[in-house]
């Protein structure tokens, strides 16, 4: 056993020296020896060998004690154990190295773009919160607090339900929603908070009763206007122009818009008499002063303009005859009484209008006081037809829309809707795959959903659409813009007042201005409204076609440095892109 780790520590059975039946005696060495070496103390080590039968008859071998052979195997069983062991270790080191592996690609493939995702959607939810003045609480680690990220997504998500809570606030509420109150309720409702009472779906969609509909049957036979000065299909059409026919025709055009079309025989027969309108008409129209822009001729494209978004976006699919009616009157006179200053001018000389309005869009106040003050006496009131409510729901969109072409409301309006498109792209681009024919989905949660700020939208996008018409047509209406605008600047020096950036005949190269109204103020909105409306494609790309030319006009007129020609070509470049793009995004049509 020198050579082997085990080795043989008992037996039994046998002495060292015995004789057998034969009488031939038989030496067992080792079993002195034997005794020497220690029992193992775990009974595991030891390894007995047993004899199964005896060979001869000896003593210690009888009946079932027949001998063993007693070994010990610590030595094999501790390299044994030390295998195990090695197993175990080398199996625990596999699966930490498979660990470590495995987290690195999950952190790679997962955490890191999961972690990446989160902090864009917290950094998106924050500026969008700080936009509609919504606190943001998020960061935690100012106070040393953590925030998991589930309960990341939980508070991005109570912050945007408390958003969508305060856009989709209409300040109004249906008689169901009312009839749970009680009178306190109510009065604190509707009298301090002036919370409008909405009578029902019907008012919302377009389906309302209509009052005296015989009425409006039997005057449909009889036309407001025997012959028009142009062909129909030039008035629903972007090549109509008003400058190019007297007032007496200019009127013709207006009555037909207002009665004889389509458009006009669901809301002015519905609404009024054609000679009570003709009186309240003819007293607006002499209300317009004989000025280059803010005159009749004004009044009456802005009415055109607002027909033509009215049919291009289907109208009456989404808005009651009641509001497209009201927002008709507000068109045609949206400027009544305008006396060719600005209303930074008037705020700044304290003209009567700004002490009267303090301050706040006088001329647009004006407008509007003027317009009722006319529908105030029964002869030429064009709101008598109407019940109490729907008298009060024409009012509100007459206001409401009038005061929004100021200006001044210019840039928060390209916000909102553009907020607007960023929540509702995908049906706004559905729609526009579509079509001219408007999906359920589109009319419910785009159109009607924001009803009084597309009114909004539409009088102010008509009030500035002069770049968005044919050239010839676009560039009459450009110099009697400038023409106003010069007539106040010498008005300005005059007063010795600061003379305004657009007001200097002097210093302004006419078509050089252009170029900004349009790159500026204009693009932005007319951009963003056609992918809320996609149908309205033609006039964004007619805007680009008069960007270019008035580059070209400039060019030859101002003479400008290679430089100066490379930054206006990028606007234009520019321009012109997005004017692909959207006509891109609709099937072939013709407006």
């Amino acid at each position: 056993y020198e050579v082997v780790n085990y080795r043989a520590f008992e037996i039994k059975g046998f002495s060292e020296e015995f004789t057998t039946a034969d009488s031939v005696d038989i030496l067992i060495e080792g079993e002195a020896r034997l005794d020497t070496y220690q029992r193992p103390v775990r009974k595991s080590n030891i390894y007995r060998i047993e004899i199964e039968a005896c060979s001869f008859s000896r003593p210690g071998c009888s009946g079932s004690d027949v001998g063993y052979l007693d070994f010990d195997f610590r030595g094999p069983r501790q390299i044994e154990a030390a295998e195990d062991m090695g197993m175990v270790f080398f199996i625990i080191l596999v699966m930490v190295l498979v660990s470590v592996h495995l987290s690195h690609t999950l952190d790679l493939m997962v955490v890191q773009p999961m972690e990446r995702m989160l902090g864009m959607v917290k950094n998106m939810a924050a500026d969008i919160l700080t936009q509609f003045g919504l606190d943001d609480d998020m960061e935690g680690a100012a106070e040393g607090e953590i925030f998991e990220e589930t309960e990341l997504i939980e508070g991005i998500f109570k912050k945007f339900a408390r958003l969508a809570t305060l856009a989709a606030g209409r300040n109004e509420a249906t008689e169901e929603e009312l009839a749970g109150m009680d009178n306190e309720a109510k009065g604190v409702m509707m009298e301090m908070m002036n919370v409008q009472v909405r009578r029902g779906d019907e008012d919302e969609h377009g389906e309302e009763e209509h009052p005296d509909t015989s009425l409006a049957v039997n005057n449909a036979d009889t036309p407001a206007v025997e012959s028009l000065p142009v062909p129909r299909t030039i008035i629903d059409s972007w090549e109509f122009d008003v400058l190019s026919m007297d007032s007496e025709n200019q009127t013709k055009v207006a009555l037909h818009m207002f009665f004889d079309s389509p458009l006009g025989k669901m809301t002015g027969r519905t609404w009024i008499e054609v000679d009570t309108f003709r009186r309240f008409h003819n007293n607006i129209k002499a209300a317009y002063n004989e000025l280059p822009y803010h005159n009749y001729a004004h009044a009456c494209d802005v009415l055109h303009t607002v027909y033509r978004l009215l049919n291009i976006s289907h109208g009456k699919s989404w808005l009651s005859s009641c509001d497209q009616y009201a927002l008709l009157v507000a068109a045609l006179c949206h400027d009544v009484g305008h006396a060719g200053k600005t209303n930074p001018f008037l705020v700044e000389t304290g003209n009567e209008l700004a002490l009267r309005y303090n301050d706040k869009s006088p001329l647009e106040n004006m407008h509007c006081a003027k317009l009722f003050e006319v529908a105030g006496s029964e002869e030429t009131d064009v709101f008598k037809k109407m019940d109490r409510e729907t008298k009060k729901q024409a009012r509100r969109v007459c206001i409401a829309t009038i005061l929004h072409t100021d200006n001044v409301n210019h840039f928060e309006m390209v916000r909102e809707i553009s907020k607007i498109y960023e929540m509702a792209s995908d049906l706004c681009d559905g729609q526009a795959r579509v079509g001219a024919e408007l999906l359920p989905q589109y009319v419910e949660q785009v159109l009607q959903k924001n009803s009084l700020l597309w009114l909004e939208l539409f009088l102010h996008f008509a009030d500035v659409s002069n770049p968005l018409k044919p050239f010839n047509i676009c560039l009459k209406w450009a110099w009697r813009v400038l023409d106003e605008f010069f007539d106040q600047g010498d008005e300005e020096k005059r007063l010795g007042l600061p003379v305004g950036m657009l007001n200097d005949r002097e210093k302004i190269n006419r078509p050089g201005s252009q170029h900004g109204f349009i790159n500026f103020l204009v693009a932005p909105l007319v951009c963003t409204t056609v992918k809320l409306f996609p149908q309205m494609w033609p006039v964004y790309s007619q805007m680009a076609q008069n960007l270019h030319q008035w580059r070209n006009m400039w060019v030859e007129d101002a003479k400008p440095s290679e430089e100066d020609i490379n930054k206006k070509d990028a606007d234009v470049s520019k321009i012109q892109d997005m004017a692909n793009e959207l006509q891109n995004r609709c099937p072939s049509s013709s407006q």
